[in-house]
């Protein structure tokens, strides 16, 4: 089912010229991150199947984008501004891009994506990761 989702996104952000690659999220940061910036395509929370009308269902989902970018500390362990503003110019044109799209769901086409959060998070040393959260819906037959 989400498979469709994920390639549907996944085209949208070829339009990216910066990014590597766009990849399904499975928990890479505990493996090796092999080209940079990347974009995980997430989808963190379960998505309830509420029956409409025969076997009419409504989906609402959440899609995450984890934008990664290798980063590397200067001597004092600073990030130099160019990285940073260069990280955040992407994570901006994922959500320009994403922003009023309407994506595929099994079969069916969504209502349009619209933002829902935006987070920078510091977990991992090396990287800087941003997500850019959406909500959507899909009505599914």
């Amino acid at each position: 089912m989400l498979y469709e989702t994920f390639d549907s996104v996944r085209e949208l952000l070829k339009a990216i010229p910066q990014l590597k690659t766009v990849q399904w999220y499975n928990a890479q940061y505990d493996g090796i991150i092999y080209v940079s910036p990347v974009a995980f395509v997430e989808f963190p929370e379960r998505i309830p199947l509420d029956q409409v009308a025969g076997s009419v269902s409504r989906a609402d989902f959440a899609l995450r984008i984890h934008i990664v970018s290798a980063c590397t500390a200067a001597q004092d362990g600073s990030i130099s501004d160019n990285v940073i503003q260069d990280h955040e110019a992407i994570a901006s044109q994922v959500q320009d891009i994403l922003q009023g799209k309407q994506i595929r769901m099994a079969g069916s086409t969504s209502t349009s994506l619209v933002p829902s959060g935006w987070q920078h998070y510091h977990k991992y040393k090396g990287w800087m990761v941003t997500f850019v959260d959406f909500k959507g819906m899909a009505i599914l037959d």
